[in-house]
């Protein structure tokens, strides 16, 4: 059991790696990173008229304006440069704002550009833009008219809402589609099958839809954004067709009652948070197709019992299986150089991990608190392991480790500044220099082992490893009828 200390050092190890890891999925893109606006020099600001902008010397951006602004127009060009970008949240909270002229250089409308501005009625986005930033008109109350081009190809999620144009928009359809990307659905329940002209399942477009049920994705789709899905607690499974080539971060975040999905070859990426929160998922395969599982993509899925990871897979992040607490094993990938920040923290059902040869840091809290880990194995590629990555791991008894005991001690173990590692368990195993695991004993093929297995399993007293025939590290009546086949292809 934990100390309160070491508990207070967990908790706040585990919120560094969420803080750090985490945030980039847990917030829209534009607010996440740091705008060039902050790293401008300051010669290079000016004002026209009511407005602010600043001069990237090859373009120009909107960057603020006259709060009592009532009507805006802003121009074509400033300096000689074209005005090319309406920066982030430059009229937010405007209430007094009632018109603004937007000109045909202008490219993207940044997040939040018009968060708040109840007095603006209409608007009209000429067709030079291509992009139109998170909540870019939310919570424009009064606005009741948009003209949106063909030219808009990325619309970020709760673009409209709280407008009086998407209330509308909502009662002639509960699909509300705009140039192929299907940005709202939340008025939809129980059985939705999305219409098959739909390409992009937009951010938020179904979040908190908490009656959604089943959802069928046609093949026309490729993207499924951000949030899509996010605390659509109702839905119990969902198929991903082949056409999906990534899935966004948070895309089903909180679905509580996702038992299953199927994620197909097509998919490359599966993006930071995509299954957060999923607690009913209880088995997942990544595909060949993907290489990359981001920050927390699995974070709290506690009935997730087993994952296949492709070998083609060469980054899990930070708290990609964290608190995945049915997870019995799991397979890490050849490609994969370094496992990360708490990327397996308390999978307190964990009992063995096999560390490929490719890896060469495991950072901190990696394996925190995987406390029924009894063995695991160490290739000697690898020069540090981070601080508390082994913390609380009670169980663990034996390191096989693949090179000599000199390579060993030349392994960086990073403390905390005053000797302490948190680590104690992993310096205590018993280390097998120039080792690997044991082979597990194969079962007979007789009457007697299926006597055996079928007593342990109405017993429920535990069979030996040996008998998991199905790979799965889980023995079960399946692996009993296997045993009961193999017998009976015998005589």
């Amino acid at each position: 059991m934990m100390t309160k200390i070491s508990k207070h050092k967990l908790t706040a190890v585990f919120m560094a790696c969420l803080l750090i890891a985490g945030m980039g999925a847990s917030l829209p893109a534009t607010m996440g990173a740091e705008s060039p606006a902050l790293t401008a020099k300051a010669e290079e600001t000016g004002t026209y008229g009511d407005l602010e902008y600043r001069n990237y010397g090859t373009y120009i951006e909107i960057t603020n304006c006259n709060e009592n602004a009532k009507t805006v127009e802003i121009p074509a060009e400033i300096d000689g440069l074209p005005v090319t970008s309406i920066g982030y949240r430059v009229f937010g909270g405007y209430t007094s704002l009632e018109s603004v002229t937007i000109p045909n250089s202008v490219t993207s409308i940044e997040a939040y550009a018009f968060f708040g501005c109840t007095s603006l009625t209409s608007v009209t986005i000429p067709d030079s833009v291509t992009t139109m930033g998170w909540g870019v008109f939310s919570e424009c109350t009064s606005l009741k008219s948009i003209t949106i081009p063909d030219s808009v190809t990325s619309i970020g999620g709760d673009a409209f809402s709280g407008t009086l144009w998407l209330a509308e928009k909502q009662k002639e359809n509960p699909f509300v589609i705009v140039n192929n990307i299907l940005i709202d659905g939340r008025t939809c329940s129980e059985t939705v099958i999305i219409p098959e002209s739909v390409a992009v399942i937009g951010e938020d477009a179904f979040r908190g839809c908490d009656s959604l049920t089943s959802v069928t994705i046609p093949n026309s789709v490729t993207t499924i954004g951000e949030e899509a899905f996010d605390g659509c607690t109702s839905l119990t499974s969902v198929t991903i067709p082949d056409s999906v080539i990534t899935i966004e971060g948070g895309a089903f975040n909180g679905c509580t009652s996702l038992t299953s999905v199927t994620i197909p070859d097509s998919v490359t990426t599966i993006e930071g948070g995509a299954f957060d929160g999923c607690t009913s998922l209880t088995s997942v395969t990544i595909p060949d197709s993907v290489t990359t599982i981001g920050d927390n993509a699995f974070f709290k899925c506690t009935s997730l019992t087993s994952v296949t990871i492709s070998d083609n897979v060469t980054t899990i992040g930070g708290s990609a299986f964290a608190e995945c607490t049915s997870l019995t094993s799991v397979n890490i990938p050849n490609k994969v150089t370094t496992i990360k920040g708490c990327t397996f923290a308390g999978c307190t059902s964990l009992t063995s991990v096999n560390i490929p040869n490719s890896v060469t840091e495991i950072y901190h809290a990696a394996f925190c608190e995987c406390t029924n880990l009894s063995f695991v194995t160490i290739p000697n590629s690898v020069t540090q392991i981070g601080y508390i990555a082994f913390d609380e791991c009670v169980s663990l008894t034996d390191v096989y480790y693949s090179g000599t005991e000199e390579q060993w001690n030349a392994i960086e173990i990073v403390s905390d500044g005053s000797n302490f590692s948190g680590n104690d368990a992993l310096l205590n195993a018993t280390i097998h220099f120039n080792s690997t695991p044991p082979q597990e004993e194969q079962p007979e093929v007789s009457v007697s082992s299926l006597i055996e297995l079928n007593k342990a399993l109405r017993t429920k007293r535990g069979a030996p490893l040996k008998y998991d025939l199905n790979g799965d590290k889980i023995i079960n009546v399946i692996d009993l009828a296997l045993l009961k086949r193999q017998l009976l292809g015998n005589q």
